[in-house]
């Protein structure tokens, strides 16, 4: 029977253009350094993944070369949905220069969703009534050809 298990490396190769990552942890606690850091290597040799998708909660970096900021990459990442952006410079960066789509929602509602998930829930409704928000933000992203300008 063949391993499950596999290096960071052999599971980098696994992610494919256009996927869809999610990272969670908290500032350097948690966080799949090893993971990141093949996935960066993996796309700085070869060009792919490209395109990524990436979720995040909190500020899961140093605030210099680790952690998400690995991913701070032009072409490696599309589009951001994360709770703190403080941590990742070279990400911030990216979505200063509308490099990639950039969204930003509260962290407590992100985190709330991952246990929703894991419990095997059908889905979260926050407190606070999101969905306008979320559908103009949807509606703007699926009408443009490029990233929208930050102001």
């Amino acid at each position: 029977m063949k391993s499950k298990i596999v290096n960071a490396e052999e599971a980098a190769v696994l992610v494919h253009d256009e996927n869809t990552i999610c990272c969670n942890g908290f500032v350097q606690s948690g966080i799949p350094e090893a993971l990141l850091e093949a996935l960066e290597a993996c796309f700085l040799q070869t060009g792919h993944p490209k395109n990524l998708r990436l979720f995040a909660a909190a500020g899961q970096a140093d605030g210099k070369e680790r952690g998400l900021n690995r991913l701070g990459h032009e072409g490696l990442l599309r589009k951001v949905v994360a709770g703190n952006w403080g941590r990742m410079p070279k990400v911030v960066k990216l979505a200063l220069e509308n490099k990639i789509f950039a969204y930003n929602l509260p962290q407590g509602v992100i985190c709330q969703l991952y246990r929703t998930l894991a419990a095997g829930k059908p889905g979260f409704s926050p407190r606070w009534d999101c969905k306008p928000l979320l559908i103009r933000g949807l509606k703007a992203a699926e009408s443009m050809k490029a990233p929208p300008k930050i102001l």
